[in-house]
């Protein structure tokens, strides 16, 4: 179970006063240990981040995604991967030049969304698909804040057809949004259904003192 979890549950009660002090103080001895690490070995990532081989005075444009972080900490840190790893590293990536075909992709399945949310980042473009509501189309050159959805206006057809191909190719979106709901469905009713789900993690923001 995730540590953010157990520390969440710590103060969920269904009697009494929620102890908030404790959820703060196991916080932050959580967090201790990674921060120890950082300060006593941090500088020998920064070093390999910015080293003598990273370039300097340049902004690298080529889009970047997570999978990107496990080879750039090894490369970093000298090691080489043991298996396969997907991703390239950020350190090869800002050596080369700009990519403007390379894909930055996500994926968003939890609270708030009726269904799976997917954003597809190519060049200029960034396209939001979702499973069961229109898909939107942004220009990040001409309109960074997206504001303008370019998705009905038949002049940019086929730039949408050509975001909506390439997130096809790497997965079919209705079928992951079908798995989601399944896994989530499943993790409902390992607790006792919707109600007793509704019950577990914190209620929310912590309470206004006094009320």
């Amino acid at each position: 179970m995730p540590m953010t979890v157990n520390l969440a549950n710590m103060v969920t009660v269904s009697t009494g006063t929620a102890a908030y002090n404790v959820d703060m103080a196991a916080a932050l001895l959580t967090a201790l240990p990674p921060l120890v690490i950082y300060f006593l070995l941090g500088k020998f990532f920064v070093q390999g981040i910015a080293g003598p081989d990273v370039p300097t005075g340049r902004v690298c444009q080529t889009n970047v995604n997570l999978i990107d972080l496990a080879p750039t900490v090894l490369a970093a840190a000298g090691c080489d991967a043991t298996i396969a790893l997907p991703g390239t590293s950020l350190l090869r990536l800002a050596d080369e030049a700009d990519d403007p075909s390379r894909i930055g992709f996500s994926e968003y399945h939890a609270v708030g969304s009726p269904s799976a949310a997917y954003l597809v980042r190519q060049g200029r473009w960034a396209y939001h698909h979702y499973v069961g509501y229109e898909p939107e189309l942004f220009d990040e050159e001409a309109d960074p804040g997206q504001t303008v959805n370019l998705a009905g206006n038949s002049t940019y057809a086929n730039v949408v057809a050509h975001m909506a191909s390439l997130l096809r190719a790497m997965l079919d979106p209705v079928a992951v949004d079908r798995r989601a709901k399944d896994d989530q469905n499943a993790l409902i009713a390992s607790v006792g259904g919707r109600e007793a789900a509704l019950q577990l993690g914190p209620k929310g923001a912590t309470p206004v003192p006094g009320s």
